[in-house]
């Protein structure tokens, strides 16, 4: 809003108050407009220090030492009503809906009309919610009287059927435009103080005719419109039009219809010369104007907007395009526009009138009028901003009582001068650039002073909207209150501790919550889950999910609310939080007091118990103090454990992980009692996690502490729990073996993992498996899942829980009930196999529970190493330590003991076998992997390869691994791996992929898919056409000769014939890329001869292209036009005299296959020759076009033109964009659905 100045004089001079004038503060309704606006453009309003100034206008200027400013503040965008005007809130994508409501509010006419009494139907009496004509006076009343600066459209658009989807649909102002008011008129039909209104405001008539100039019969259809949708740019040209008047002058041209486009005259009973047209008979009250921006570029192949410069007047003279039978040719000779009444005389048509957003002459109008009615005044200005992908609309209106413009922009709402609306033409900026904001839709009101409503004033309105808008108010104002007290809800966060696999109860509610109500509801909560005394329970607030804050005692739980924590935040926190996390602590019914906690004196840790029987991890919170001792930590996990009494305290292991995130850092037994927590943190960053063999009955762990830590069950646990990994692999078919040419194993014919015998059971205690593993099959998309398991709790049972019922054998696996025997006597000829078939879901399941579920547990030994100097390397005993260090690197670190303490095995498989998950180590090597997969496939590790995929149903890529390569290497990255029964690539080769080549298939999306072929860049085209030529046999069953096989290329220049005695490196960089096959059906010259040139043969009297056709160029012409000419000639049966053929194509980088010239192009641009220039070496697989000159034909006629297009269009693929798929625009009726 502007800032007046008001003056005053000096405070050291006496003087009176003086009020501001009312046209000052924007009380216009009986104002003199031209007055407020000279008052409103002036920096210094300026009152006088007397009592006789005049009540309007402005005073003498008293001397400048008697002045000084004084801000008054000015609104400048109030309505007739003295109200601030309101705006509508966007939904999502809602602009085009707002713009269009804003405009019809802002129509006298129409908004009281819609304040007539709507009277409901019968089947919906009661039910307002879906009648639009309500929700429609219900928008209008509210907006004419809140005091909100804006308001919701929902009940709006709920009325129009629309979901909570539709609201993020980009759509057209002009199709809801259409669709509303066909809508409209269908439910104001059904009221007596509705019906009619469509008709009369917003309906026109006009004649669609066609007229025989030779009888002068004339064939004419009637039909009414509600809008005029104008081109700004006529079709082919390349100039927009300068003003609407030109559009509308084009829009009603009439069209000659001649020579082959002549009329059938029923009452010639021939064919005759003929006029086409439209004729405007009578203009609606209330005209929309539709500027077409949109449009197709046959050119770039997709739609454009066209953003030049229309311009539009603010008095629009129709009189010049209302049809008059007894006017020569029906039509005035000249016209006037509101231009023309300033400059007070008459142009022609076409001038650019540039007055727009001024304030209307009513003595220059008149004189307009004196010429006929049509005269019609601009009031709304619909605005596109954008491309033809995505954009904003809003609106410029004008106030007709008030003769002001404002912009409608969704929520805001300001005021607009005469230049904001002459932006709205389009066009150039200034500079080099065009704007992409230009006037969409106009809508004009017919100047007729007798006619022309003015606004239902507020002090006006009937008794029965009063009481409505009462209620309304209410409504809205219950709407505020229920948004109001949304947005002060918090969302409270609480977990129960003693089972961090029980979901977090989360909840949205006030901020005024007692803690109290907090605490009893948490409890009843998990108390559906777990038994537990509420005395042994006590809620502690927390500074996020994982870190405790403090323990709240009973008489803060008993007073305090959420929004006092707030003062509680800690300085530079924000002083109102939105989400509060809290934490149900329980301790043991044995234990009499909680431990304590000091706030800022200690840190939070994740503490993980092992079930050292069951390997299941369970894992709670924990505070530590900071001078806190490892002793000390030991007793407070001793005494809230609730299940198992540890007794001796001193024996405890307590394992450190320094940020689990990452798999590299290190595990550290804390076995130094006296060392203090800080000291232990010093060394830590981000999440840390203790793990503690607390979770079984003291008699194991005592026994497994009995045993060398680096041969104990719990590191054992704790290995598998850091590196164990699982992988999807999906294994080939009995048709991929039969395609590679390989014997499959009966368990892949059979598609019975259970026929798979346990090869692994029987072998040695050996490092290496490769002499032992090459007897098995192979697999054509092993997907492989690689997922770093590291979850620390949630194990859901045993290995065989994902398997069915059906035992099978596939792959070693140990028992995984270790407390089933004595794991001093468990050796690898007690090994059992735990595998199956299970369903999809469950393989989907053991992609995330493999490797947290028990891993091989074997008897208690020391592992030995060779070194690179083969020298045995014993690890050492795990000894004290003063400060933390890594819990054995060497056993950690070993691949081989890796591979020997937990080998690969199968865990699941799909119902026919062909999709197992393995699980693995992170340390295993790649070489293991192959060595397996080499096993289990029955083909030697030399015929398949490996393909990594980032993502399901990717084509991947071939990747080398190097004999050191671990698992989590090689695979942490990916998402799945295949494995292909081939040879893998060597060093210089890459995969190709081959396609078939269809002469006369345009759509190059239906080329299929071949094969693949391994080949490098010093690959010959003759040696890689045999390797085609034994894959078409091999996988497919079909035999070519060699001499009908060709080799393509796809290029910006055509799709030449790669020569067999060339090399791919001849394709540059992109050597690799995709090749062509083309399978001929007849025995054709070799291609290493000369060029293939593909030709079409184009017929121009029946409008028609022949089937693409092949031609060999042997150059043995040195005028190679003239032997191609010969060729086409005895191939086509033309003399050659009369063979013409078109420049050679595709000529342009972007030109796509199959490089076709539309009909269109082939009559208007496409130009014919009897002699061209080639050059040598540029003919091989370009596309030619010829024709026989004696062939000729008339130019195209617009029908023709437009059929074409037509046609051409229908049979056009669409194009593919980024752009997702818009959902027709619908409006819901009371019994049917209408739709764009």
């Amino acid at each position: 809003m502007p800032v007046l100045f008001r003056v005053t004089p000096s405070p050291t001079e006496s003087r009176q108050d003086m009020s501001v004038p009312d046209a000052a503060v924007g009380n216009e309704e009986e104002g003199n407009f031209a007055e407020v606006q000279r008052i409103k453009k002036r920096k210094l309003q300026e009152v006088p220090d007397t009592l006789d100034a005049p009540e309007y206008g402005p005073a003498p200027r008293p001397p400048t030492h008697q002045l000084e400013a004084v801000p008054v503040i000015v609104e400048d965008n109030i309505d007739e009503n003295s109200h601030k005007y309101v705006g509508l809130v966007n939904q999502a994508m809602t602009c085009y809906l707002n713009s269009l409501i804003q405009s019809l509010y802002m129509t006298p006419e129409f908004r009281n009309a819609i304040y007539s009494r709507y009277e409901l139907e019968e089947e919906h009496q009661g039910s307002t919610a879906k009648n639009i004509p309500y929700q429609l006076q219900k928008l209008f009343l509210l907006l004419q009287t809140s005091e909100n600066g804006s308001l919701e459209t929902t009940d709006l658009t709920k009325s129009f059927g629309w979901d909570q989807n539709e609201a993020y649909e980009q759509h057209d102002v002009q199709e809801l435009y259409k669709i509303m008011f066909n809508v409209l008129q269908n439910r104001f039909k059904k009221s007596e103080n509705h019906r009619g209104i469509i008709d009369q405001l917003y309906c026109g008539k006009m004649q669609d005719f066609v007229k025989c100039l030779k009888c002068g019969r004339e064939n004419v259809k009637s039909d009414i419109f509600t809008d005029l949708p104008l081109a700004v740019r006529e079709f082919g040209a390349t100039e927009a039009f300068k003003s609407v008047q030109e559009a509308l002058h084009a829009f009603v041209r009439q069209e000659l219809l001649t020579d082959r486009n002549k009329y059938a005259c029923e009452a010639c009973d021939s064919l005759q010369d003929g006029l086409k047209g439209l004729r405007m008979t009578e203009f609606p009250y209330l005209l929309a104007i539709q500027l077409k921006r949109f449009d197709y570029d046959y050119s770039l192949g997709h739609r454009v907007k066209l953003n030049e410069r229309v311009s539009f007047p603010d008095l629009l003279d129709l009189n010049d395009f209302i049809y008059n039978p007894e006017s020569l040719n029906g039509y005035p000779p000249s016209k006037m526009s509101y231009s023309n009444a300033v400059k007070n005389s008459i142009v022609e048509d076409g001038e650019d009138d540039e007055e727009a957003g001024n304030e209307v002459n009513l003595t220059l109008a008149q004189r307009m009028l004196e010429r006929g009615p049509n005269v019609y005044e601009l009031y709304s200005i619909m605005v596109h901003q954008g491309s033809t992908t995505g954009g904003h609309y809003f609106a410029y209106v004008k106030n007709m009582d008030q003769q002001k413009w404002f912009c409608f922009n969704d929520a805001s709402v300001t005021s607009a001068s005469p230049s904001d609306i002459k932006s709205s033409f389009g066009g150039s900026t200034g500079g080099w650039s065009v704007s992409n904001t230009n006037a969409y839709m106009l809508m004009y009101r017919r100047f007729d002073p007798e006619r022309n409503s003015r606004f239902m004033r507020t002090s006006e309105l009937p008794s029965y909207l009063c009481e409505l808008r009462k209620k309304w108010e209410q409504e809205e104002e219950e709407r505020l209150k229920a948004k109001a007290y949304q947005d002060s809800l918090v969302t409270v966060h609480i977990q129960y501790n003693d089972c961090l696999d029980i979901a977090p109860l989360i909840q949205s509610i006030p901020n005024d919550t007692s803690l109290s109500l907090i605490f009893s509801s948490a409890l009843a909560h998990f108390g559906q889950f777990c038994d537990f005394r509420s005395l042994d329970c006590r809620l502690l607030l927390c500074v996020n999910q994982n870190t405790i804050q403090m323990a709240l005692d009973a008489l803060q739980i008993n007073t305090l609310v959420l929004k006092d924590l707030d003062t509680w935040n800690p300085p530079g926190f924000i002083t109102h939080r939105t989400d509060h996390y809290f934490m149900i602590d329980v301790k043991p019914p044995r234990v009499d007091t909680f431990y304590p906690i000091v706030e800022n004196e200690g840190h939070t840790v994740l503490v993980e118990e092992i079930d050292l029987e069951t390997g299941m991890f369970s894992g709670k919170r924990v505070w530590f103090g900071k001078y806190e001792t490892v002793r000390a930590m030991k007793a407070k996990l001793k005494a809230m454990n609730a299940k198992y009494d540890a007794d001796d305290v001193e024996r405890i292991r307590i394992v450190l992980e320094r940020n689990p995130d990452f798999a590299c850092e290190s595990m550290t037994l804390l076995d130094d009692n006296d060392m203090i927590f800080e000291s232990i943190m010093a060394y830590c960053y981000g999440d840390i996690v203790l793990y503690a063999d607390t979770g079984c009955n003291s008699i194991r762990s005592r026994t497994d502490r009995d045993q060398i830590f680096i041969d104990s069950i719990f590191f054992q646990h704790l290995e598998r729990k850091k590196f164990g990994m699982s992988l999807r692999i999906k294994v080939p078919s009995l048709a991929d073996y039969q395609q590679a040419g390989f014997l499959a194993p009966f368990h892949i014919s059979s598609g019975k993992l259970s026929d798979y015998n346990n090869i692994m059971a029987v072998l040695p205690n050996n490092d290496s498996l490769n002499d032992h593993l090459l007897t098995s099959t192979s697999t054509t998309e092993a997907v492989l899942n690689a997922t770093n398991v590291a979850a620390h709790h949630g194990y859901v049972g045993e290995v065989d829980s994902i398997s069915t019922s059906n035992s099978v054998n596939p792959s070693p696996t140990m028992s995984p009930r270790v407390s089933e025997m004595d794991e001093e006597h468990v050796d690898s000829d007690m090994l059992t196999l735990d595998t199956g078939t299970s369903t999809q879901e469950d393989m989907e399941q053991s992609d995330n529970d493999v490797f947290q579920r028990p891993l091989d547990v074997g008897r208690s030994n020391k592992f030995v190493t060779i070194n690179e100097n083969d020298e045995l390397v014993i690890p050492p005993d795990y000894t004290r330590c003063a400060t933390p260090r890594m819990c054995d690197d060497a056993a950690l670190a070993s691949t081989s003991n890796a591979l020997t303490r937990h080998p690969i095995r199968i865990l699941a498989s799909d119902d026919i076998g062909q999709e197992i998950v393995l699980a693995v180590d992170q340390r295993h090597l790649m070489k293991n992997v192959f060595e397996w997969l080499s096993a289990y496939l029955a083909v030697d590790m030399g015929q398949f390869t490996m393909v990594k995929h980032y993502e399901r149903g990717d084509n991947g890529y071939e990747s080398s691994y190097s004999p050191f390569t671990t698992v989590k290497e090689g695979c942490q990255t990916a998402h799945s791996l295949s494995v292909k029964l081939r040879t893998p690539l060597k060093e210089n080769e890459k995969l190709i992929r081959v396609m078939s080549f269809e002469l006369n298939e345009h759509k190059q999306e239906n080329w299929k898919f071949l094969f693949e072929i391994p080949s490098s860049s010093d690959t010959k085209i003759r040696d890689f056409l045999v390797k085609c030529q034994i894959a078409l046999k091999n996988q497919l069953g079909e035999f070519h000769p060699l001499e009908r096989l060709r080799l393509r290329d796809l290029t910006t220049n055509g799709v030449p014939v790669l020569r067999k005695d060339f090399t791919f490196a001849v394709r540059g960089v992109l050597w690799s890329k995709n090749v062509y096959l083309q399978i001929l059906d007849e025995d054709k010259p070799d291609a290493n001869e000369g060029d293939v040139v593909m030709v079409r043969r184009w017929r121009p009297e029946q409008l028609e292209v022949s089937a693409t056709k092949e031609l060999l160029v042997t150059g043995t012409h040195k005028d190679l036009s003239l032997e191609l000419r010969s060729k086409i000639s005895r191939m086509s049966k033309i003399p050659e005299e009369r063979v013409e053929i078109s420049e050679l194509i595709p000529t342009s980088a972007w030109t796509k296959w199959p490089y076709e010239k539309s009909i269109i192009d082939l009559c208007d641009h496409v130009r014919f020759h009897s002699s061209l220039n080639i050059p040598k070496d540029v003919l091989n697989g370009k596309v030619v076009y010829y024709k026989d000159s004696a062939e000729v034909r008339a130019p195209l006629t617009e029908d023709e033109r437009r059929n074409l297009r037509e046609k051409e269009n229908s049979a056009k693929p669409e194009a593919s964009t980024m752009r997702r798929k818009e959902r027709p625009l619908r409006i819901q009726m009371s019994s049917s659905i209408s739709e764009a």
